[in-house]
């Protein structure tokens, strides 16, 4: 990406998934976040995905503590482990008022016991969770953070892993999924 008067002065040799999508949406906004630097005021969005992240971390480390057998730590996470920590993480800036922070963290819990009820294995074996990782591509460097990396098995030698990535926005359609380039860089990783 080249910006500003001086381009060579400008280019940005190492990128996120996030700064990517970015410049897609908008360049003038790239320039402005990751350029210049100009800070940003917290957003709502931004801040239930932090919390949504945060608690999924912690949930699956209890987990993963209960499968390793550590002293004192041998039960499956319960839905109300996994309550308890949404509130230990919650994030309260970035909402427009308390009414939509109350409205927003309702629908968080919804959220959370329909994934625990529907979705959460405890047979699921997590081998990382916020793994981060390099992909260089010539003098370019990717970078990015995966939420979760679960153990799947072993094929001819060679390790399966199921790469999980939460998502708290808008469901996607098919086009966008196609389209996306988070998935193609983690298949590089």
């Amino acid at each position: 990406v080249l910006l500003g008067p001086n381009p060579k002065q400008n280019l940005v040799k190492r990128f996120s998934y996030s700064q990517l999508s970015v410049y897609e949406a908008c360049p003038r906004k790239y320039e402005y976040a990751y350029i210049l630097k100009v800070p940003q005021r917290p957003s709502a969005a931004l801040s239930f995905g932090t919390t949504i992240h945060n608690t999924m971390k912690d949930f699956y480390l209890l987990l993963k503590h209960s499968q390793s057998g550590l002293e004192g730590i041998t039960d499956v996470p319960t839905i109300d482990d996994l309550l308890r920590l949404y509130e230990k993480n919650w994030v309260s800036s970035g909402y427009e008022n308390s009414k939509h922070e109350k409205e927003r963290k309702e629908e968080g819990v919804k959220v959370l016991k329909n994934y625990y009820e529907k979705v959460f294995n405890e047979e699921d074996r997590p081998l990382r969770l916020e793994e981060g990782f390099n992909v260089h591509l010539g003098d370019t460097v990717f970078v990015g953070k995966i939420d979760r990396i679960d153990y799947v098995g072993e094929n001819n030698g060679v390790t399966e892993v199921c790469i999980v990535d939460y998502k708290t926005g808008r469901e996607k359609e098919e086009k966008d999924v196609k389209d996306d380039l988070q998935l193609p860089l983690y298949a590089l990783f």
